[in-house]
Order: C-alpha cells, then structure tokens, then sequence
C-alpha cells in the first residue's frame, strides 16, 4: 500500500492513515499534503486506488467544467469545491480498478442564505469511446458536451456530439476511433462568402431564411482524414408551402438543392 502511495504521489507527505469497510472491503484512506493541498486517496490493501479527493478552487476547474458548475449552482455563491477522481470499484468485496478514471466536482452553493450541494460531471462525454472523447476534448477543450448520439452510417458507427464552446452551440460528428469527420455550427447572414449569400438568395427567391450553418467536413464518408478541411454551408427555408434544404460550396456552387420530405422512420439495413 505505501509504495502504490509512494509511486502516485512521490511529492506529497502523509499526514494520517484510517481504515474503513466499504461494502465488505476494507480500504485504507490516506491523507497527505502536497504544496498548498490536502488530499484524501482511498486504496486497498494491495495497492489499487478507488479514489482521490482534492479540494480546489474555482480558477483550479478546467474552464469548460468551470463553466459547467456557474450553470449547476446558478449563480449562487460558491462555497467548496471537491473534485473526486474515481479510479476504482468494490465488487464482490474487492476493490477493482476501473478502465477509465471518471471525474465528478462535489459543489457546495449558497443561495438566499440556505446552503446547497449539487454534483457537476460532464456526464454525456461518458457515452463515448475513449478515443472519440479524446479527439473531442483535444479539437475543442473548452466545451461543454450537451448530448450524445450513436448512428450507422455506411457499415460505421458514428457519434453525433452537442457542444457549447464559449456560448456557441457546435455539433460534430466523430467515430468510435476518434475520427472526427463533421464540425457543424450556426452562422449569421453577414458571416456569409457573398458568392454562398448569392447563391442562397437566388434559390430561396425572396423566402425567408431561419436558419445557416456552416459544415466543416474534416474526413471522407470513409473516415480517411482529408488533407485540407473542406466547408460547406447549408440552409433552410421555406418556398409555396414546402421545406427545402440547401448545400452550398464556398464558392457559390450549388451542391444539392432538395426537397424536406419529413422524418423516415424505415429502418436502413447496413
């Protein structure tokens, strides 16, 4: 036990050691100290860590799960932070390392003078693949995932990922392996090539158009990662009582003008 303590925290100092049953497992819980912080770490008896709990301070959080906790305690003052990085699980009595580390914050909140406790974990990112959640946080550390969507596509699964990245939702598209092969985001009219802005006014003719987005095709239907990323822009609008979806090259050229026919409730074989 002291030298899995030893070999995971050489720089911290031990201040006191407990033992405890969790579910019929006995664990040690070991305080240390390390620099200016105080760290509990429950392990077994032979070593595996079940889980470290360190106090921090807002400016500690990664931005994006910063940003998440200012939503979960909405606006309330923020009394206590505890991060809980859960390695392990007792299964049958015995501590069992687990494959991937979670992180949850433990959030201590004041408001109106009643004190509140709320837990933030960017719980979505969960449901995917390790590989694909890396390539996520990697192409977009400061986002918070919103939801998670697994769909077949040409044999492939991919997931269809929601994300806000400083108040900008973006949705991308990114296989189980970490490919990510769409970023999707939503643009205004001004943001516009005016070759696309021309080519959409000429197709709505006078229609209203709610919605543009922009469609950033990073990889081919393959997933083989394209040598430059390739931008499309797509919108939507409405035209003598029917819906019409538009997909526009940079440079002005229409790439598929149709008809929406609704949702298609078939199911696809692969």
């Amino acid at each position: 036990m002291a030298d899995a303590v030893e070999s995971a925290f050489p720089a911290a100092v031990i201040t006191g050691v407990e033992l405890e049953d969790e579910e019929g497992a006995m664990l040690y819980v070991v305080r240390m100290e390390r620099g200016e912080r105080t760290l509990d770490v429950e392990l077994s008896p032979e070593g595996v860590i079940g889980e470290i709990e360190i106090e921090l301070g807002l400016d500690d959080v990664p931005q994006y799960m910063a940003e998440a906790i200012r939503q979960a305690t909405g606006g309330g003052e923020i009394a206590l932070i505890e991060m809980h990085e859960l390695r392990g699980r007792v299964q049958d009595g015995e501590l069992v390392a687990l494959d991937e580390p979670m992180v949850v914050y433990e959030v201590g909140f004041i408001v109106d003078n009643r004190r509140h406790l709320v837990e933030v974990a960017d719980e979505p990112a969960l449901e995917l693949p390790q590989p694909a959640r890396a390539a996520i946080r990697d192409a977009f550390p400061e986002a918070i995932v919103k939801q998670v969507e697994a769909e077949r596509e040409m044999g492939l699964t991919l997931y269809e990922v929601e994300l806000v990245q400083n108040g900008q939702e973006v949705e991308v598209e990114v296989s189980a392996d970490g490919v990510i092969a769409e970023v999707q985001v939503s643009v205004k009219a001004e943001e516009l090539p005016p070759a696309v802005a021309d080519a959409i006014l000429r197709a709505a003719d006078g229609a209203k158009v709610p919605e543009l987005e922009k469609v950033e095709i990073r990889a081919t239907p393959e997933l083989a990662t394209l040598d430059e990323p390739q931008v499309v822009y797509e919108a939507e609008f409405s035209r003598d009582g029917k819906e019409y979806e538009i997909r526009i090259a940079s440079d002005g050229t229409v790439i598929e003008l149709k008809e929406e026919q609704g949702e298609d409730h078939d199911d696809e074989a692969d």
